[in-house]
């Protein structure tokens, strides 16, 4: 991932690369960022997907935090999207994990639902 300082409005640019089938996504995105609401919302530039937007939202929990990932997207295939969405998003669930687990070390997937797709 790379990130670019921070805009005036306070978003910032980041680029994102990750692993998919046999080779890579990429894309460029604007992370908007509300302290208040202690969330992140985020939508595609550039990049692979036709659509990528989404948010990233924190609550407190009992046990510690619950952190709620939505997006939804379109790879922009509509003769593939019903072989090639599962496969995309199985490839954001991990990757979501796998940035949870790199931020907060243990983390335990619950309540997972299915992502929107365009």
């Amino acid at each position: 991932m790379e990130v670019q300082p921070p805009r005036p409005d306070g978003s910032v640019i980041s680029g994102w690369t990750v692993a998919f089938r046999d080779g890579l996504m990429r894309w460029t995105e604007r992370d908007t960022f509300s302290p208040a609401t202690l969330s992140i919302a985020f939508e595609q530039l550039s990049g692979d997907f036709e659509t990528f937007e989404g948010s990233w939202a924190c609550e407190p929990h009992r046990d510690g935090t619950t952190v709620t990932f939505r997006a939804s997207f379109d790879l922009g295939i509509p003769t593939l999207a019903e072989i090639l969405d599962p496969v995309a998003e199985s490839t954001l669930r991990t990757n979501i994990e796998k940035i949870l687990q790199g931020l907060l070390g243990t983390v335990s997937p619950a309540g997972l639902a299915p992502a929107a797709h365009g």
